[in-house]
């Protein structure tokens, strides 16, 4: 539209429902070919002129949608791409949540991918877990460092974990605790009680550190029994 005073460029059909589309394509493309579609319902195909959602895209290979950054020399920390999920919700419009790509080093050879969520009332999107140039795995945690899962806080497994299946190295499982006073403990708990192996550097008046084997009788008040101890100085104590 070219009138005197018009800025806006309008793009009609004159069906007015949902059944109506805009077609955009090459010549020599058919209909049923258009590169790109716009329903009367507002949702857009590229590669399809049915679209089902506000915006699909397909091609015969499967679909690529690429985020690019024209920085020509990136640093580490700049972003690459980023998709944020927005609410407009009453309480607190808002990112609820995002997936972003960040250059992990000069020149962005190495990259660093960042999932966030909303982890507190009417609170932008922060991350939940990321991982890093090495393909290291951080929950709670933004420096993964040389594990290739560190989680910052508890786990939970359902069934059970397994460590070191068809591997040429010795699995094991290292228990490190950041205080001498309590140790560190591997806990097994059921309705019928409780069974606990941990070791107990120092603990009150006790010095001498000691590795435990105890159980206690689920629903018995003070019920831990201590039925075995190893001391530091090799001796052994049972009840």
């Amino acid at each position: 539209h070219r009138d005197a005073g018009q800025t806006t460029t309008s793009i009609i059909s004159n069906y007015n429902n949902d059944g109506a589309k805009i077609n955009f394509k090459l010549k020599g493309v058919s209909d049923a070919n258009a590169q790109v579609t716009i329903l009367g319902s507002g949702n857009v195909g590229i590669g399809t002129t049915n679209p089902d959602r506000q915006l699909e895209l397909e091609a015969g290979t499967g679909a690529f949608l690429r985020l690019s950054s024209s920085v020509g020399n990136e640093t580490a920390g700049n972003n690459i791409g980023k998709i944020e999920f927005y609410t407009n919700d009453t309480d607190g419009p808002r990112v609820g949540g995002f997936i972003q790509t960040l250059a992990a080093e000069t020149f962005g050879r190495k990259n660093t991918m960042i999932f966030g969520v909303t982890s507190s009332n009417n609170a932008t999107a922060t991350e939940a877990l990321r991982i890093d140039e090495n393909a290291n795995v951080g929950i709670g945690t933004s420096a993964p460092g040389t594990y290739k899962l560190s989680v910052a806080g508890d786990l939970k497994a359902s069934t059970g974990i397994t460590i070191g299946e068809a591997e040429s190295n010795d699995p094991y499982i290292k228990l490190v605790s950041a205080s001498a006073i309590e140790g560190t403990k591997i806990w097994y708990d059921n309705s019928v009680g409780d069974t606990y192996f941990d070791n107990i550097y120092s603990q009150g008046t006790q010095t001498n550190p000691a590795i435990r084997f105890r159980t206690n009788v689920y629903g018995v008040a003070n019920g831990l029994i201590n039925a075995l101890t190893i001391l530091s100085n090799g001796n052994v104590g049972i009840g």
